[in-house]
């Protein structure tokens, strides 16, 4: 790596970590250059607009978030152990991977409603997520884990609602239940695939 690289590396993490508590939208090049003790004109070479800065966060989140949790859990046997390995990681990678909820997630009622490039790509990383889930649901069924008859969409569907919901109730409403909650939420929705 460059030592270019290296700090926009060690940039983009502070930046994540920030957005995980404050959001995308406080983000500022200012604010972010007085953390990392660089000068603003020195931050902005590296990104050149708040909203390029914005991309950024969700694009080293989302890297991240792969290569801790999507390509470990996709290794794991395909149909419900892959399921199953992906919950696991997930409710731990959502407890400790950040010190509040993930960027891309919280992005979501962040930019939900307004217009613009953030928003966009918020919109194409969550219909991946979901197209990911939808494609493990496919491989349960032919793996004989769900009923042939089992929709992936209603699946895909509902695991991501109970994911937004257990981020919300660990994060927002410090459930001490949440891992029990998640888990039966879970077992629900296989029981009704199956």
């Amino acid at each position: 790596m460059t030592r270019s690289t290296d700090t926009r590396q060690r940039i983009l993490r502070h930046a994540t970590g920030l957005a995980s508590v404050h959001g995308l939208e406080p983000l500022t090049i200012g604010r972010l250059a007085d953390d990392v003790q660089m000068s603003k004109s020195g931050l902005f070479a590296h990104f050149r607009s708040k909203e390029a800065l914005q991309l950024q966060v969700l694009d080293f989140a989302e890297t991240r978030f792969v290569d801790e949790l999507l390509r470990p859990a996709l290794a794991a046997e395909r149909g419900l152990p892959r399921i199953r390995e992906f919950a696991t990681r997930w409710l731990a990678w959502t407890r400790t991977a950040y010190p509040g909820a993930c960027p891309v997630l919280a992005a979501i009622t962040e930019f939900d409603n307004r217009p613009g490039a953030v928003r966009d790509h918020v919109r194409k990383k969550i219909a991946a997520y979901r197209d990911t889930l939808r494609r493990m649901a496919e491989g349960a069924i032919q793996a004989g884990h769900f009923r042939p008859g089992a929709s992936p969409e209603q699946f895909a569907f509902e695991l991501f609602g109970i994911l937004l919901t257990t981020q919300t109730a660990m994060h927002l409403l410090d459930d001490r239940q949440v891992d029990t909650r998640f888990n039966q939420a879970l077992d629900d929705l296989i029981t009704r695939m199956r």
